[in-house]
């Protein structure tokens, strides 16, 4: 039920103002307690309620219905790889704690000029000594035995491979070459451990 009154229009003087605003159109319901059955803002409630209680039961019984789910096997642990034993360990082929004899080195003993040249591995690698180098080190920048033979104003005399123009900058020995065995190493008469197969 809708009406329309004004705060001022009671029937008698005297009575309180109207609850409702004036010129506007209110909603006025019955109270609950007015015996009016089947009606009313709680039996509305009630029927809410029953209505959310029945949804809840329906979804517990689906999902009770339901098969349960299969439970998972724990996988099988990884198979404990097989330890490597310590003589399989590097090149050396031994025991790595064991204390072994260790063969000296035995350098090259032949005098310049007697070996022959070793092939080089690839064109731009440099040489290596084919010959001893006893009474020849150190090598320092005031003192260089190697130039003995090498220096290209001698080298054609000795018959030695002559040091490149690259070494030699200006015509004079560059001061960051001068220490040959930085490039050039010298030999020894160890076999290797592992078998040299590159091919240029």
């Amino acid at each position: 039920m809708v009406r329309r009154t004004d705060p001022d229009q009671q029937g008698d003087p005297g009575q309180h103002l109207s609850h409702f605003q004036g010129n506007r159109l209110q909603e006025v319901r019955r109270p609950c307690d007015a015996g009016v059955k089947g009606e009313g803002r709680m039996n509305a409630t009630t029927s809410f309620r029953k209505v959310l209680v029945l949804v809840a039961l329906g979804l517990a019984a689906g999902c009770s219905s339901q098969a349960p789910a299969p439970q998972r096997t724990a996988a099988a642990p990884p198979a404990t790889p097989k330890a490597i034993p310590e003589s399989r360990i590097g090149l050396r082929t031994a025991d790595v704690l064991a204390t072994s004899k260790v063969p000296p080195i035995e350098p090259v003993t032949a005098e310049p000029g007697e070996a022959p040249l070793p092939q080089r591995p690839y064109p731009s690698s440099p040489p290596v000594i084919p010959h001893s180098v006893d009474g020849l080190l150190p090598i320092t920048a005031s003192e260089n035995a190697c130039l003995g033979c090498h220096d290209p104003a001698n080298a054609g005399d000795s018959g030695a491979t002559p040091i490149p123009a690259s070494h030699r900058p200006g015509g004079k020995l560059d001061g960051r070459r001068y220490l040959c065995v930085f490039c050039h190493v010298p030999q020894t008469k160890a076999t290797p451990l592992v078998e040299n197969q590159f091919q240029p």
